[in-house]
């Protein structure tokens, strides 16, 4: 076999390869691609999702935010629960991407006082769906219900 023709199969196995990969990256036309839960827009900031409980006695406790530990004692607001809806047992707070936050609800049960606090870091990751990047936050939902 001549050096030309050795030179002519790889160009074509190259040019072939080449053409087959790309259209296997662009080929989405199949449907097994599902965009619904796929937000493509990255996330500026977070909202955290944090539970408690609403009781007879105390229908609206306060929920303290505090930037890091709740032991560094940086409070960053306080957010009043009676602007939640009743039906509701979460509030949303909107919050900084890339920071760790505690939340703290204080409780009052019979002569009690209890506090309920429950703290994560806040990021945001991406995923892929086919051809588009997917970006979720992770560490948004806090949990200070009161157990029975």
């Amino acid at each position: 076999m001549s050096l030309r023709k050795i030179l002519f199969l790889v160009l074509l196995l190259f040019s072939f390869g080449c053409s087959q990969r790309h259209a296997l990256m662009l080929d989405d036309d199949t449907g097994d691609c599902d965009y619904s839960g796929c937000n493509s827009v990255e996330p500026r900031m977070a909202v955290l999702e944090v539970k408690f409980t609403r009781t007879f006695f105390q229908p609206n406790p306060l929920i303290f935010l505090y930037l890091g530990r709740y032991e560094e004692h940086t409070i960053l607001d306080t957010i009043a629960t009676d602007t939640v809806p009743e039906y509701r047992d979460f509030a949303l707070i909107p919050v900084n991407i890339g920071h760790y936050y505690t939340v703290v609800a204080k409780y009052i049960r019979d002569k009690d006082t209890i506090y309920a606090v429950d703290g994560s870091y806040v990021t945001k990751t991406f995923y892929y769906v086919c051809d588009s990047i997917c970006w979720e936050i992770k560490g948004n939902h806090l949990n200070i219900k009161l157990k029975n």
